[in-house]
C-alpha cells in the first residue's frame, strides 16, 4: 500500500536561500544582542559590587573609628573618676575641682566632631599615636 502526498509548491532556489540568509541573519542579530545583554548585565553588577564593597568598607571603617573614639573616651572617663576618687581620698579640693572641670569639658565634647573629616580618622588610624578626646 502505498501513501500519496499532496504535491508541495516548487520554491525557488534564490527564495529559499533567500529565506535561509534572513534566518541566519536574525538569529545571528539575536545572538548579539544577547552577548550585549549579557555584557551590560555583567557590567552592571560589577559597578553594584564595587559599590556595595566601598559601602562595606566605609561602614566597618566607620564602626571601627567609633569603637577606637568609644574605647579612648571610656579610658579618659576612667582616669579621670580614678583621679577624682584619690583627690576626695586625699581631701584635695583643688585637685577635685580641677578633675570635676576635665570631666565636665569631656562630658561636652562630641565624640563625632572627629569623625566629620574621614582623612583626620584615617591619619589617627595609621598613627600609633593615641587619640586626643
Amino acid at each position: 500500500m502505498s501513501m500519496k502526498f499532496p504535491s508541495t509548491p516548487q520554491i525557488p532556489a534564490s527564495a529559499a536561500f533567500d529565506a535561509f540568509n534572513a534566518i541566519c541573519a536574525g538569529v545571528s542579530k539575536w545572538l548579539e544582542e544577547e552577548h550585549k545583554t549579557k555584557v551590560t548585565i555583567a557590567n552592571v553588577e560589577a559597578s553594584r559590587d564595587t559599590a556595595i564593597a566601598g559601602i562595606e568598607a566605609q561602614r566597618d571603617f566607620l564602626l571601627r573609628a567609633l569603637d577606637v573614639s568609644f574605647d579612648e573616651r571610656r579610658t579618659a572617663f576612667r582616669a579621670l573618676f580614678d583621679a577624682l576618687d584619690a583627690a576626695l581620698r586625699n581631701a584635695d579640693q583643688p585637685a577635685v575641682a580641677e578633675v570635676l572641670a576635665a570631666v565636665t569639658t569631656l562630658a561636652t565634647t562630641n565624640p563625632f566632631t572627629e569623625l566629620r573629616d574621614h582623612k583626620i580618622v584615617i591619619e589617627q588610624f595609621r598613627s600609633n599615636d593615641p587619640w586626643d578626646v
